[in-house]
């Protein structure tokens, strides 16, 4: 029986107990599963930040449905739930009655005004939240928030990336990528055929070593618009540059046809 009240007493004061810090806390609530794992991380982290070096609370929560409740109430009653601080800004995002809200604490309502809310909606969240691409918007909204907060108050917020929908590439970016894509393409078929010739007749010179930079910088300068407006042009634009640039390297000249027609008819 001793043993028994000693073995219990032991468990008491020495199991490991759980104490739940500021760490602990969790600031991505994505009931909906919009975000994709390596995006959730992202998110949890950058909240983390803020709340260790300036003390503020970045929510963001995704829902089914709002429960016949208006976006503002459910965005108080989290408040209460939550016990979320006044230093704080917290996004809901409604799957059912597709509605986004940014809830700001009055600390940060000063920063942080209703036309920066409604601006920031319209050009971060909604563009891409209409089209269903919930992972991107809900991180490109967050982004923005995030930027503007670190910009604020002088953290590094230089590498953070905001896709601003209303901008003109962004705004047009199908057609400004169409353009691109087929400039580049021709650009590179002509501008490889084109020095082909003058390296077999050996024809080099000052001028022709500056058009080739001049075509290279504006080369550059293509795909570091498209890879602005998405990463992934980059990698077709170099696929289409190079199915291009082999085209022109491989198929042969008039020169080499005219040579091969002369053969055949003295044969």
């Amino acid at each position: 029986m001793r043993k028994i009240i000693f073995c219990f007493i032991f468990f008491i004061f020495f199991l490991p107990i759980t104490v739940f810090s500021v760490d602990d806390v969790t600031y991505i609530h994505d009931e909906v599963k919009f975000l994709k794992d390596d995006t959730y991380q992202y998110l949890e982290e950058a909240s983390h930040f803020l709340k260790d070096n300036l003390d503020i609370e970045y929510y963001l929560f995704t829902v089914p449905n709002l429960g016949n409740i208006s976006i503002e109430d459910f965005a108080n009653n989290l408040f209460d739930e939550y016990h979320i601080s006044s230093q704080s800004i917290v996004i809901i995002y409604a799957k059912l009655e597709k509605q986004v809200h940014i809830h700001v604490g009055s600390e940060l309502s000063t920063l942080i005004s209703n036309k920066i809310i409604d601006k920031h909606i319209n050009s971060y969240f909604l563009p891409f939240l209409k089209y269903e691409e919930y992972d991107q918007g809900l991180k490109n909204g967050y982004n923005s928030f995030y930027k503007l907060i670190c910009e604020s108050y002088h953290l590094n917020g230089d590498k953070i990336e905001v896709y601003d929908s209303l901008d003109f590439k962004f705004k047009y970016k199908g057609i400004i990528l169409l353009l691109i894509y087929w400039i580049c393409t021709i650009f590179a078929y002509i501008f490889c055929s084109f020095f082909k010739k003058r390296f077999s007749s050996k024809k080099i010179n000052l001028t022709m070593i500056f058009i080739f930079i001049g075509v290279l910088i504006i080369n550059i300068w293509l795909f570091n618009m498209a890879y602005s407006i998405e990463k992934k042009n980059l990698y077709v634009l170099l696929f289409l540059e190079l199915i291009s640039i082999m085209s022109a390297l491989y198929m042969p000249s008039k020169k080499n046809i005219n040579k091969k027609e002369k053969i055949k008819r003295k044969n």
